[in-house]
C-alpha cells in the first residue's frame, strides 16, 4: 500500500481515530503513523492521549507501516462502534 491508497481508505471508510504524520496533537484512543527520517513508526494512544509504549512498531518499509496503520485504525473503529452502537 502507498500513501495515496491509505488516504483513500481513510476517507472512503470514514476512519477518524488516527493521527497522520503528526497532523495534530495526540488525542485519546487514536492510532498514529510517523516517519523519523530512517524508519516508519506506528503506535496507539490510550484514553488519556498517552502513547502506549508496548504498541510502538517500527518499519523499514513504508508499505508495511501503512498496512499495519490501516489495520489498526480499522480495529479502533470497530472497537468504538461496539462500545457505542
Amino acid at each position: 500500500m502507498n500513501m495515496a491508497e491509505a488516504l483513500y481508505i481513510l476517507e472512503e471508510e470514514q476512519l477518524r481515530f488516527y493521527n497522520w504524520f503528526g497532523e495534530h496533537k495526540i488525542r485519546p484512543c487514536e492510532v498514529m503513523i510517523d516517519y523519523d527520517g530512517t524508519r516508519w513508526i506506528v503506535c496507539a494512544a490510550d484514553e488519556r492521549a498517552c502513547i502506549v509504549k508496548t504498541s510502538r512498531r517500527f518499519f523499514d518499509q513504508e508499505d508495511e507501516a501503512l498496512d499495519c496503520f490501516i489495520r489498526l485504525v480499522r480495529l479502533e473503529k470497530a472497537q468504538i462502534q461496539q462500545k457505542h452502537p
